[in-house]
């Protein structure tokens, strides 16, 4: 038998291929080194995988100064994966840098809330009883408009990806705002119609989260016990309201569009989800609440008030498709989303993605050669 012969690329001096890819970009270093066995292990090299993040922007000194190789060569491959591109930039880049400053009328922290827009097109900021409406653009914000409401700014919702320029605001004292846009043409806008409901809810269970649907006149308030939805009849004009129990409070209420050749134009779709119990305190915190009331987040678990464990916690949708939601069994973050028509049931989540925690990862016996 004839001896194997390898290519002479293939039997290059472990220093030597490290030189050659301390040349190369983050990109090209990861790409490259996935050619074979040797060349993969000859990347564990702490030097070169420090230098190649801090290309890509790294400079937390848990991450530069880790000791693992293995943990920062998976720092460098998920930041590829997320879109690093060949002039050595990572796909999550600084762009602008906007001054909020003079916005906030009050020394208490947080004093201004920042919500981003379903659609991703938008982000509101609510200060005390003003609503401001940014349209965000590549490099730069534009002012759109304002909303004052009588009385402070709760939660807000708005979302264009059906066409409607309309903002949901949920404001204290069991009082929601439907401010409509209409379509917008000029640089600055202000409401052409503006809605008001009362009551929303009850006192011992009032509202907590509002999501504004983005093809029709409609709107829903959630709470500790279940979701009230208030829409317009199409034929009559009449506003009318409904109330759905649920088993788990909607803290995270959002509208879903329709599914592609299952659901018609006409089916409303809405997930709503609790807040993970490590984030409760903060969410209750911006609502004015103190704990052991009746309706503070962190006084909920599941099974108290008959409610039943929640299948996920703190669920948002990202495109329309997807949907990031965090496991309340590992506390992980997961990308999923409906589970399929042939399993006949729509009310839970499937997992597609999951998105390790790096505090998993640094418990691993990893060490560097």
């Amino acid at each position: 038998l004839r001896p194997l012969s390898l290519p002479s690329i293939y039997r290059l001096p472990v220093e030597l291929l490290q030189l050659i890819f301390s040349f190369m970009d983050p990109l090209s270093f990861s790409i490259a080194r996935r050619t074979c066995k040797g060349w993969y292990q000859s990347s564990f090299n702490l030097r070169l995988l420090r230098n190649h993040l801090i290309t890509l922007g790294f400079s937390d000194p848990s991450i530069i100064t880790s000791t693992s190789a293995p943990y920062l060569s998976m720092r460098l491959s998920r930041e590829c994966l997320l879109g690093a591109t060949q002039d050595g930039t990572c796909g999550l880049i600084h762009t602008s840098t906007f001054e909020f400053s003079e916005i906030s009328s009050t020394s208490c922290t947080p004093a201004v809330h920042f919500t981003a827009s379903v659609c991703g097109s938008y982000v509101l900021l609510s200060e005390s009883c003003i609503v401001y409406i940014y349209k965000l653009h590549a490099y730069r914000m534009d002012y759109v408009a304002s909303v004052i409401c009588p009385y402070r700014v709760l939660a807000v919702s708005m979302d264009t990806s059906g066409g409607r320029h309309a903002v949901a605001i949920l404001v204290d004292g069991r009082m929601g705002i439907v401010a409509d846009f209409g379509s917008r043409n000029r640089a600055v806008v202000s409401p052409r119609r503006r809605n008001t409901y009362k009551n929303i809810c009850s006192d011992d269970d009032p509202p907590r989260s509002v999501a504004i649907s983005p093809q029709r006149a409609c709107v829903a308030f959630g709470c500790q016990g279940g979701i009230e939805l208030h829409w317009v009849d199409a034929l009559t004009g009449q506003d009318l309201s409904r109330w759905f129990p649920l088993s788990a409070p909607s803290d995270f209420l959002y509208f879903l569009p329709p599914r592609r050749g299952v659901d018609s134009v006409k089916k409303l779709r809405l997930i709503s989800s609790a807040v993970h119990p490590e984030e409760a305190s903060p969410l209750g915190r911006r609502f004015g609440l103190q704990a052991g009331t009746f309706v503070y987040w962190g006084a909920w678990e599941p099974g108290l008030f008959g409610a039943a464990q929640s299948d996920h916690y703190m669920a948002v949708p990202v495109n329309g498709v997807n949907v990031i939601f965090t496991d309340p069994e590992d506390g992980y973050v997961y990308v999923g989303g409906d589970a399929p028509v042939s399993q006949g049931n729509a009310s839970f989540l499937v997992c597609a993605v999951i998105y390790w925690c790096d505090r998993w990862v640094d418990q691993q016996n990893y060490s560097a050669e």
